[in-house]
C-alpha cells in the first residue's frame, strides 16, 4: 500500500493521506533492472515539491481524469488497480488499447486474486487488453509479508490504485476501476509534477518484482509543473514498511486541526494517537 499525503507546502495543518498501494522490488529485482536507475532518498519517504493537486471526488471527477490521463498519455501508461472488471474497466481497456495502437507503452498491475473476492469481474476487460498486445501482470502479493505467517501472507492484496502517465501527471487514491468500484464514495488525487515520477518509480520497481520488462525511459525529461503542493509517498512492500510511521508523523505535527476519513479506523496505535491529539488541544473529526 502507498499513501500519498498531498497538501500544499504553506499549509500548517495535517491532512488525511490519501490511500492506494505500491511497492518496491527487492534487491534482486532492482539488480536485474540495470535499464533503470532507482532513487534511494535518505529519508524514509518519498518526497517532491512544487506539484500541481487537484482533489477527484465521486465517480464523475475522477472518471473524467482517468479517460483524460490514458488519452493525453504521449510515451508510457502505468495502470495498478485492485478491481478491475465490467463495463467501466472495459471503457478503460478500449482507451488503453487505442493508446498503445498509438505506439504508446502500457503496462498493466493488478492483484492476483481479484477475481475471488465477489467483485463484477468476468475477465472480458483482461482477456480483451491481452489480446490486444498490452502486458498485464499480477502482483507477487506473497512477498509483501514474505517470512512471516502462512495467515499474514495469504491475506496479503495488491489493493493499488494508481495510474501514470508519460512519468509526469498521476492519479491515485481509493477508488477501483470497476463496476461497483465507482458506485462508492471515494476520492482520488491528482498530482501533476515530481510527486508523479516518484509514483511512476514506485510502478516501475512493482513491475520489475512481478517479472515485467521496464519501458525504455531513454529521452525522459523530468516534469516541470511548479505549483504549491507537496507529495510524501509511503510504501507497504517486501523491502520498504513506511506507512505507519507516516501516519504517526501526520498526527504528531497537527498544529489545529486532523480530519480523518476511512473505511476502517482500527489501528491501535492510530487511534491513541488520535486521542493523544485531542487531549492536547487538536481538533479531531
Amino acid at each position: 500500500m502507498t499513501t500519498i499525503g498531498s497538501v500544499p507546502a504553506s499549509r500548517p495543518a495535517t491532512a488525511a493521506p490519501l490511500s492506494a498501494r505500491t511497492t518496491a522490488p527487492t534487491a534482486a529485482a532492482r539488480m536485474a533492472s540495470d535499464s533503470v536507475q532507482f532513487s534511494q532518498p535518505a529519508q524514509p519517504w518519498r518526497l517532491s515539491t512544487g506539484n500541481h493537486i487537484a482533489p477527484l471526488v465521486d465517480r464523475e471527477q475522477v472518471m473524467a481524469a482517468v479517460m483524460d490521463t490514458i488519452r493525453g498519455a504521449q510515451r508510457t501508461l502505468q495502470l495498478s488497480s485492485y478491481l478491475f472488471g465490467g463495463e467501466v474497466s472495459q471503457e478503460i481497456a478500449e482507451a488503453l488499447v487505442k493508446r498503445k495502437k498509438a505506439g504508446v507503452n502500457v503496462q498493466v498491475l493488478l492483484d492476483p486474486k481479484l477475481s475471488q473476492v465477489g467483485q463484477d469481474d468476468d475477465g472480458k476487460a483482461i482477456a480483451y487488453l491481452k489480446a490486444n498486445g498490452i502486458d498485464v501482470r499480477t502482483y507477487p502479493v506473497k512477498k509483501i509479508n514474505e517470512g512471516e505467517s502462512r495467515w499474514r501472507q495469504g491475506n496479503a492484496i495488491d489493493h493499488a490504485k494508481v495510474l501514470v502517465a508519460d512519468g509526469k501527471l498521476a492519479l491515485a487514491g481509493g477508488m477501483n476501476l470497476s463496476d461497483k468500484g465507482v458506485e462508492a464514495h471515494d476520492f482520488m488525487v491528482r498530482i501533476e509534477g515530481m510527486g508523479a515520477s516518484q509514483l511512476g518509480e514506485t510502478f516501475d520497481e512493482d513491475w520489475a518484482l512481478s517479472g515485467g520488462k521496464l519501458a525504455e525511459k531513454s529521452g525522459f525529461q523530468p516534469p516541470t509543473a511548479p505549483g504549491d503542493g507537496s507529495v510524501t509517498i509511503s510504501e507497504n512492500s517486501p523491502s520498504r514498511h513506511n506507512l505507519a510511521p507516516l501516519v504517526l508523523s501526520e498526527i504528531g505535527q497537527a498544529k489545529r486541526s486532523i480530519a480523518v476519513e476511512a473505511l476502517f479506523l482500527d489501528h491501535p496505535d492510530y487511534l491513541q494517537a488520535l486521542i493523544d491529539a485531542h487531549q492536547r488541544g487538536i481538533d479531531v473529526q
